[in-house]
């Protein structure tokens, strides 16, 4: 018999200060997006508007600030809300620059970053991948942010 894998397959959203992994199991679609909809009235200041997927109004989220050059990605990652709540079944992350995908053992992973992202409480867990700092993002913190 087998030992239980203990990889786990992320998505690295390149940023700025430390990179954003999310789960790859959560990740609907990457697409490009070179226009979004305004945010609907009401949401957090983070919503930097609304992309019409698949007959879907869904909110993206940026989740790091702009690079020092102004310089924004069009890079869009629709994910699946973890919650299963038909008000809001997909949320999206603007992507600070191209996405990629890597598998992350537990000796990739170990210590903490130094210099917390602007929005803190949508991360699950601080960590370093591969001696480069990173970002474990909640998706029910955002999730929740977004139901308000």
């Amino acid at each position: 018999m087998n030992p239980p894998a203990t990889d786990l397959q992320v998505l690295v959203l390149p940023a700025p200060t430390a990179d954003l992994l999310l789960p790859a199991g959560a990740v609907a679609e990457i697409l490009r997006s070179e226009t979004l909809g305004l945010p609907e009235s009401g949401s957090p200041e983070w919503v930097i508007g609304t992309l019409q997927w698949r007959g879907q109004s869904v909110a993206v989220a940026r989740l790091v600030p702009v690079d020092k050059r102004g310089h924004r990605s069009s890079v869009v990652v629709v994910c699946f809300s973890p919650g299963g709540n038909r008000a809001l079944p997909y949320l999206a992350i603007a992507s600070p620059g191209l996405p990629r995908l890597e598998r992350v053992t537990p000796k990739a992973l170990g210590g903490e970053p130094d210099a917390p992202p602007a929005l803190l409480w949508f991360v699950r867990a601080p960590l370093r991948l591969g001696g480069q700092a990173a970002w474990l993002l909640d998706l029910w913190a955002l999730e929740r942010g977004l139901l308000g």
